[in-house]
């Protein structure tokens, strides 16, 4: 993808399956704070499967979205939000 800045993923449909897993985009209110989550909770593990976190390469102007995989189908959107939330406050889960 063209225009892309390193470090960053493209786009994943919300929801969708990588190996089994899902695929989710949580945002921030300050990129600061998705900075301290890129460095914090890349590995780290939620519901019993690692996530995979890495900044979302589209519309993301400010850096405060985030693409997450590896998110277990029995997790819920409040489950990925408050395991984000340590970080800073998130807008969207």
């Amino acid at each position: 993808l063209q225009g892309m800045m390193p470090g960053m993923a493209p786009a994943a449909p919300m929801g969708a399956h990588v190996q089994g897993n899902l695929v989710g985009e949580v945002r921030f209110e300050q990129p600061e704070s998705a900075q301290l989550a890129l460095q914090h909770l890349n590995g780290s593990e939620l519901g019993g499967s690692q996530l995979s976190v890495v900044l979302h390469g589209m519309n993301n102007p400010n850096g405060t979205k985030l693409l997450v995989t590896g998110i277990p189908p029995h997790v819920q959107w409040q489950e990925l939000k408050d395991h984000f939330s340590s970080c800073g406050p998130v807008a969207f889960a």
